[in-house]
């Protein structure tokens, strides 16, 4: 056995004219851009918002429902904008499964058992918000705006899906800063640039994502804590750096709500 040991070592190193082999790596799966109708509202909506979209409100209605006068609903629902027009179809909130608005359009996705059929009817008719809709029998979406080509989409960016894909009543997603918000008693100088960041509010708890390894996240957070309006809307504020997020309790609905729309969180102003 040592004589064949050593015959092994002595071709080993005789072949000093061969290629050392490469290192072995782990390959990085691809991300599937499509449209996942089991994910989660949030995220399944990536692959249809357009690369040039500069944000994303995202509603489930069934987590709304079960957060009750708790819930943070950041948008009116579509199909409820003109319930008479749409009636006659048979359409209106309560066939609403999830809904989404991004620059420039929107996407409906409608229960499961909701008669299709009729919904081509009331996009074809133009019916209330319909007009210029498109329709997917087969993935019960109803979309206006949309890409048709995923790899053109938010889902190819991982700083976006990394934002998203928890349950949650409300989801708002923006890929800069807020211009319009400040953050008092916080000196600029200490801030880093904001990029991609989300909100998502769940029945009670509301969870930011600025993005992981902030150095600038406990001023963001003692900053916000100095704002009137933000401390009426949320309760509480706790800060993880590594992760990049900041966790409160929703206190005011409504308020919390309106910071949102009006682009007034103050942890998201720009340095």
């Amino acid at each position: 056995m040592a004589a064949l040991l050593g015959v092994a070592v002595l071709g080993a190193g005789c072949s000093g004219d061969a290629e050392p082999l490469p290192p072995v790596v782990d390959p990085t799966p691809a991300v599937d851009p499509a449209y996942d109708a089991s994910a989660e509202p949030a995220l399944a909506v990536l692959s249809l918002v357009p690369a040039t979209a500069q944000t994303l409100t995202v509603t489930d209605l069934g987590e709304a429902a079960d957060a009750g006068d708790a819930s943070v609903v950041l948008a009116p629902e579509l199909l409820g904008a003109d319930a008479g027009a749409l009636a006659d179809y048979g359409l209106g909130p309560d066939a609403v499964e999830w809904e989404a608005r991004f620059t420039g359009g929107w996407v409906v996705a409608l229960r499961d058992g909701t008669d299709m059929a009729q919904v081509e009817a009331a996009v074809a008719a133009g019916a209330g918000p319909l007009e210029g809709a498109a329709v997917d029998a087969d993935s019960r979406l109803v979309t206006l705006g949309t890409t048709d080509d995923p790899q053109q989409s938010w889902a190819i960016d991982p700083e976006l899906r990394e934002l998203v894909g928890e349950p949650a009543v409300s989801t708002y997603v923006a890929r800069s800063c807020s211009s319009t918000a400040t953050l008092p008693g916080a000196a600029t100088d200490r801030l880093e640039e904001l990029g991609p960041w989300s909100v998502e509010f769940g029945a009670l708890l509301v969870t930011a994502r600025l993005g992981p390894d902030r150095t600038d996240l406990f001023t963001r957070l003692r900053g916000a804590s100095e704002d009137p309006a933000l401390t009426a809307a949320l309760d509480g504020g706790v800060a993880d750096p590594q992760t990049g997020r900041l966790g409160y309790r929703v206190a005011d609905p409504g308020a919390a709500a309106e910071l949102v729309r009006a682009g007034a969180l103050p942890f998201t102003a720009c340095a």
